[in-house]
């Protein structure tokens, strides 16, 4: 279901979704706080989900974060580099892209799912209008395409892949925001179709991000990797960065 409010958003964006689009996951686009946002109308007491570069935990990263010492901008090259051409083919809610950004990325994004890529666009519309996130999110392109047709094509520098990981076992956590981001995606199995496409063009680097006990993609040990507590960065460097 798509509320009034949100349908008006969706016009300004000139983004246009089926009305039904949500019927089968008991999920409802609406506006929460001035933001296009998912409610999961079987957890009222749930947080909707949206897209937000200008407050809440991405203006703190961007501020207090870990400088170029943190492991995704190793992986991608940003720990050395001030400068690279990023595909983020697997997009999802924009905030490794936006890091990205952040430490001198020009960001193409890619997000096959039309409601995810509509919160996308909202985040990105709202960001270009604050002062603080205006020259970061003017790095930030959102491709409305498929991933595999702009992976094909993409003559930049590094193509960085976030596939969605299977389901968990019960018993772990998964965080909130991420139980509505699974209930409308369901399960995807196309991770080694992304990176197939990814291995056929002529980029510098590939980089992986993995649950930290994941087999790689393509079971193709990675030259280079960099784990933390929870996850992994798998990289497959190609030719040198310049």
């Amino acid at each position: 279901m798509i509320t009034p409010e949100a349908q008006g958003r969706l016009e300004r964006l000139d983004i246009s979704l089926p009305s039904d689009c949500l019927a089968q996951q008991a999920l409802e686009l609406d506006l929460f706080e001035h933001k296009l946002a998912l409610r999961w109308l079987t957890q009222p007491k749930m947080v909707p989900l949206f897209v937000d570069f200008v407050e809440g935990p991405l203006a703190h990263r961007r501020r207090f974060g870990g400088g170029r010492k943190q492991d995704l901008l190793k992986a991608v090259g940003l720990s050395q580099q001030t400068s690279l051409r990023i595909l983020d083919a697997t997009a999802g809610l924009g905030r490794d892209a936006f890091i990205m950004a952040c430490f001198g990325g020009e960001m193409t994004l890619v997000e096959r799912d039309p409601v995810v890529r509509a919160l996308l666009a909202d985040g990105l519309d709202r960001g270009l209008n604050d002062e603080d996130t205006q020259p970061i999110v003017a790095k930030m392109t959102l491709a409305f395409d498929d991933s595999v047709n702009v992976i094909g094509d993409y003559q930049g520098d590094v193509i960085f892949l976030d596939p969605m990981f299977p389901s968990r076992e019960k018993s772990a956590k998964v965080k909130k925001d991420m139980q509505i981001f699974h209930q409308l995606l369901g399960e995807q199995d196309d991770a080694d179709v992304l990176m197939q496409a990814a291995m056929q063009t002529s980029v510098a680097r590939i980089a992986v991000k993995r649950p930290k006990l994941a087999p790689p993609l393509l079971n193709q040990a990675p030259s280079l990797q960099f784990a933390g507590k929870a996850g992994r960065f798998d990289v497959y460097p190609r030719r040198k960065l310049q």
